[in-house]
């Protein structure tokens, strides 16, 4: 007999979701069936099983029919939340069953309507009584099968575990995750809409919490309980400050590689709708707690002023009622996430078209911006419209479970009245408070679906916080406080891609006050170069040194301070010019500025505009000319005073005059410094100290332009086609002049 136990309980084990399932419901069957066949055919005689008998009934089939949702909402099912109302359960099963079969034993009155305390006398156990023992004593073997079932499945998951971890005493080092990392977190942010990710918190924090909320309102009260301070507001304003600082320099702190594969207008549209959240904690503190006392307090009020079947029946009511709100919203959830993508797409597809408005002039693209845009409004009013489906639906639920609970209650009181129990005035009664306990339902409702749509607002938000910067400080790194401008590369490794190398086995040298050239096709990795070099990627391989100290040991902060950079786009702020030439050292007086100026030859075009230094210089710069853009990002970096330059291919998209105006105060900016140059034009390298010729990541050949030309490699060909290319260049415009 016990073996064939065992194996019930075993085979339960490896099936035990659907066996618990079937156990949990069948468990407060019984005994509930047993009591409504007996009012039913001992109707003629009034037969009632008594005020307490209901109570227990319905409140252990109700305890039953939540854990059985539990068991539905939880994976892998049953729990320990399951476990422990199981087993507590069965001293108490035990203690009533006891108590019943010692009643019934003996000589006793069975209750009736008329007479809830008296009724027919019985000597002995009837036929129903035996009935009612015997499903009290299945509810224990059920809640006892259940415990073994859970403690079994337990002891055999334990028992898996250790052995696993025996046959692997030998694996020292963790696993890598999908990034190649050990010891990680590989789950994913909330990104895909279709799941919510499980959390594990110490039930104490829910104690713990609300009490530290006490302690801060006391400490922000007088003596006399009168508040010092509105503090809600300045809860509300602290957390928004925060977050949404937090927030904006985290992302300023993210490499490069995050802000060359995303969209900006995306990024902050996330930055914008991710500031809701900073209501969260005000919302949950003053709001939906306070709700939560209410509704207590409303259930212990049936259950003095009016009996226990009321109380049940507004418990069972007010559970149903949380339950299906939560579950509903949770539902809805997808949804509203699908319409706050939604509307971060549009909020993208319009930044992305406004900031290319000169491109989307060029082509003509006007109608296909139009459409697209109207195209992401009509995803977002259909996201919008599905989301306020499910919001109408889950309040149709909230009012036909409120309603019922209301009918069942009048009901009950109905009854009562017409049976000369209660007075009338009572039953007003009951209607008044059901009408002000819909309140806090409501409320509950209501700001449960404003706390769950800030969180989907800041879910991009948060995902944007788990995103971690590709290159950080070293934890021993030391600041390089003084720099002399020697630059060595020594077998630079380098990848965007692991399938492609971008460097491979670069290594070359820039001795102090020196200008190196870097030249080749596209491709070659001159850009990847000044990355590197300005610390926005840290090489797969090799090492960086600035005056023999590997970059990688520095700060970040510290190697930028004494690099500046002069790119073929330059982008300004739209403020004045002041405020951009300014924005390389802050605390430069203006007549360093106008010093920087006149060395860049820009001051005397700057005096000419009619605001002068004040002039707004629109978008990105768009109101100067590319000339004069330019010129304001060289005197931009002479106020910088760096020892490093790095010139990307600053005349690259200037016409011959303006080129060569802008050599004049390039030549200006180098003096003394050490300058790396990329270049296509080799007519503006030929003076370089040394030109490093570059191909497929590697040094093809390097020197200075004569020595180059005579080694007839690369060099030579890049040079040859240039001085061809102009050639035929001057032929044409003679001719075209001729003509």
């Amino acid at each position: 007999m016990c073996n064939t136990i065992l194996k019930l309980i075993e085979t339960w084990g490896h099936d035990s979701s659907v066996v618990n399932f079937q156990l949990s419901i069948s468990q407060p069957t019984p005994q509930a069936a047993i009591h409504m066949t007996h009012a039913i055919i001992s109707k003629s005689e009034q037969w009632w099983c008594g005020q307490a008998v209901v109570f227990f009934v319905v409140g252990s089939f109700f305890t039953h029919t939540v854990i059985f949702i539990s068991l539905l909402d939880t994976n892998p099912a049953p729990s320990i939340a399951q476990f422990v109302p199981w087993l507590s359960a069965i001293p108490f099963e035990v203690a009533i069953l006891s108590t019943s079969v010692s009643i019934y034993s003996h000589t006793h009155h069975e209750p009736t309507i008329e007479d809830p305390f008296g009724g027919k006398l019985r000597t002995k156990i009837t036929f129903w009584e035996a009935l009612e023992i015997s499903a009290g004593s299945v509810r224990i073997f059920v809640l006892a099968l259940l415990v073994a079932s859970y403690t079994f499945r337990s002891a055999r998951k334990h028992r898996t575990f250790k052995e696993a971890e025996e046959a692997d005493t030998g694996e020292t080092t963790n696993l890598l995750d999908s990034r190649g990392n050990a010891n990680s977190d590989d789950s994913d942010a909330l990104t895909d809409g279709q799941q919510t990710p499980e959390v594990e918190a110490w039930r104490a924090v829910n104690i713990l919490v609300p009490y530290q909320v006490g302690v801060i309102a006391d400490s922000l009260s007088a003596s006399d309980g009168t508040l010092r301070v509105p503090w809600m507001p300045i809860l509300s304003q602290y957390a928004y400050m925060e977050l949404s600082t937090a927030a904006f320099e985290h992302v300023h702190n993210l490499g490069l590689d995050f802000h060359l594969g995303k969209k900006m207008g995306e990024v902050l549209s996330a930055l914008t709708k991710g500031s809701s959240i900073n209501t969260f904690l005000e919302q949950v503190t003053f709001q939906v707690l306070p709700m939560f006392i209410d509704l207590a307090i409303a259930i212990g009020y049936f259950l003095v002023v009016f009996d226990v079947y009321y109380a049940l029946a507004v418990a069972i009511m007010t559970f149903f009622y949380l339950y299906s709100t939560v579950k509903i919203a949770s539902w809805r959830a997808n949804m509203r996430r699908q319409m706050v993508n939604a509307s971060r797409q549009e909020d993208a597809v319009k930044n992305d078209s406004l900031v290319s408005y000169e491109t989307v002039k060029y082509f003509n693209a006007e109608e296909y911006e139009f459409n697209r845009y109207r195209g992401a409004v009509s995803d977002y009013l259909r996201a919008e419209w599905h989301s306020l489906f499910a919001q109408n639906l889950m309040n149709i639920f909230q009012n036909v479970i409120f309603m019922l609970g209301l009918l069942i209650t009048c009901f009950i009181c109905a009854y009562q009245v017409a049976r000369g129990q209660r007075a009338v005035g009572q039953f007003v009664t009951l209607l008044t408070y059901m009408a002000q306990l819909q309140a806090p339902l409501n409320i509950f409702g209501t700001f449960y679906r404003y706390i769950q749509s800030a969180l989907i607002n800041a879910e991009r938000l948060l995902e944007l916080f788990r995103v971690q910067p590709s290159v950080v400080d070293a934890p021993s790194a030391t600041p390089l406080a003084v720099c002399h401008g020697r630059v060595t590369f020594n077998d630079i490794q380098f990848s965007y891609d692991t399938r492609k190398p971008a460097l491979d086995g670069l290594t070359f040298d820039c001795k102090p006050g020196t200008t190196t050239a870097l030249v080749g096709e596209s491709g070659g990795g001159k850009s990847t170069i000044f990355r590197l070099l300005y610390r926005f990627y840290n090489p797969n391989g090799g090492s960086i040194l600035i005056d023999g100290h590997d970059t990688q040991t520095l700060t970040i902060d510290s190697v930028r301070r004494h690099i500046g950079i002069v790119p073929q786009d330059t982008v300004l702020f739209n403020e004045t010019i002041m405020y951009n030439l300014k924005y390389a050292n802050q605390d430069a007086t203006d007549e360093e500025v106008y010093e920087a100026c006149r060395a860049a030859s820009v001051h005397e075009k700057i005096m000419a505009f009619p605001d002068g230094y004040e002039t707004k210089v629109g978008d990105r710069g768009l109101r100067l000319s590319g000339g004069e853009k330019q010129r304001v990002a060289i005197a931009r970096t002479i106020i910088k005073k760096p020892q490093i330059i790095l010139l990307d291919e600053a005349t690259a998209a200037l016409d011959s005059e303006t080129e060569q105006n802008i050599q004049e105060a390039l030549s200006v900016l180098s003096r003394g410094r050490t300058v790396l140059v990329i270049a296509h034009r080799l007519s503006t390298i030929t003076a370089a100290d040394n030109i490093v010729v570059l191909h497929e990541g590697r040094v093809a050949e390097s020197g200075t332009h004569e020595q180059l030309l005579a080694s007839h490699g690369r060099y030579t060909t890049m040079w040859q086609k240039q001085i061809r290319a102009q050639t035929e260049s001057v032929g044409l415009e003679a001719l075209s002049g001729k003509i």
